[in-house]
């Protein structure tokens, strides 16, 4: 028996995108808080763009960028199609990058762009075009990354989530369950990924069957009016899955690549292309997630932007 699905004109959007170029908070050798470098923020139903720039941070020499900019926009797509309707795009990017002398770049992009149709427009399009390392090194040595940026496929049917996504979830299960069991990692950090595939677990299970996913489009609008009352920062609380675009690592002679984790002895462990999304169909990328242990202490956060949005009714 087949079902057809009714087709809604959203009349309304509202675009939410955040970007940032560098935060974190070094404990060792000097202990100190890195405010948020270059932050913008888009939470407005009006076609908008933001630009923020920062030149010459320094962190007591430990950690330094030459020059930093993040901008995001939201503006209605000019093509009269239903399948385009609100396009969201937030950008991120760090230039003359140097954390202790170990991890250096020239260039790191870090970029998300949504596309919420005009037509059942509650679940976007993504894409993650743009993001790229520039001569990515580890002490010297270069660290050549491969990207999957469909990672997240294309979007879903019936305005289901992404975390709905059997296909989306399978890649994220393979991902977490490489970490996970990988000997060679830190047994905390593996410990991290078991946890998450449990979560994987529940996100799958509750994706399987037409009760659930009526039951996500039954509280869709609610969720969603609720959303919009605390996004004036463009957060969303709700769970997350973790992924990344990272589809392959170079071989370095310091360090052990699994997945798109790093473990540098001496140093400590490096995400690269860290993505989260949310049930409400929230997209994070942090380029660079480094924690250190050793040589320093504390954590860092390189190029990380967020973006989506939501229609109406």
């Amino acid at each position: 028996m087949s079902t057809t699905t009714t087709e809604v004109k959203t009349t309304s959007h509202t675009y939410h995108a955040k970007a940032e170029a560098l935060s974190g908070h070094l404990k060792l050798p000097v202990e100190q808080k890195i405010l948020a470098q270059a932050p913008t923020l888009l939470n407005t139903t009006r076609d908008s763009h933001t630009f923020q720039r920062a030149d010459k941070f320094n962190l007591e020499g430990l950690i330094t960028v030459q020059s930093a900019y993040t901008h995001v926009s939201g503006n209605r797509s000019l093509k009269e199609d239903k399948n385009h309707g609100w396009v969201t795009l937030a950008t991120s990017v760090l230039e003359g990058l140097n954390v202790i002398n170990v991890i250096t770049a020239d260039r790191v992009v870090s970029q998300i762009s949504t596309d919420h149709p005009r037509v059942n427009g509650h679940v976007p399009h993504v894409t993650f075009l743009g993001t790229q390392f520039e001569n990515l090194r580890i002490s010297g040595y270069p660290v050549n990354v491969e990207f999957n940026y469909a990672i997240c496929g294309p979007r879903p049917e019936d305005n289901t989530p992404y975390t709905q996504s059997s296909a989306f979830l399978e890649r994220v299960q393979q991902h977490c369950e490489k970490i996970a069991g990988a000997r060679e990692l830190p047994q905390d950090l593996r410990n991290q990924y078991q946890n998450h595939l449990q979560l994987v677990d529940k996100f799958k299970s509750n994706g399987n069957g037409a009760g659930a996913r009526n039951r996500t489009a039954n509280n869709s609008a609610e969720t969603r009016d609720r959303t919009d009352e605390r996004w004036g920062d463009t957060e969303d609380d709700s769970p997350r899955v973790k992924c990344t675009l990272v589809k392959h690592i170079s071989s370095i002679p310091i360090a052990t690549s699994v997945g798109n984790v790093l473990f540098i002895p001496g140093f400590g462990t490096v995400h690269l292309a860290s993505i989260e999304v949310s049930q409400n169909n929230y997209f994070t990328l942090t380029m660079l997630q480094i924690e250190m242990g050793c040589l320093g202490t504390g954590t860092v956060s390189g190029a990380t932007v967020a973006a989506n949005g939501h229609t109406r009714p």
